[in-house]
């Protein structure tokens, strides 16, 4: 019963930080694209604001190829 119950918990707790987290696209194109609030477009000037070095603040991770 615990068991289900922190899964039922998982879900729950999934769904609401879905809810409350902002997705962005930029330049997204095909079969699945959609314009509204919920996939709100970056401007070509809002996405010179996500760069490699903003985003991983000096993070470098590791090439897993060995």
């Amino acid at each position: 019963m615990d068991r289900i119950l922190k899964r039922k918990a998982g879900q729950i707790c999934q769904a609401s930080l879905i809810k409350m987290t902002r997705f962005y696209e930029y330049h997204n194109y095909g079969p699945g694209v959609a314009y509204n609030e919920s996939r709100r477009q970056l401007s070509d000037e809002e996405a010179k604001n996500y760069t490699v070095q903003r985003v991983l603040k000096g993070w470098k991770p590791k090439d897993n190829q060995e």
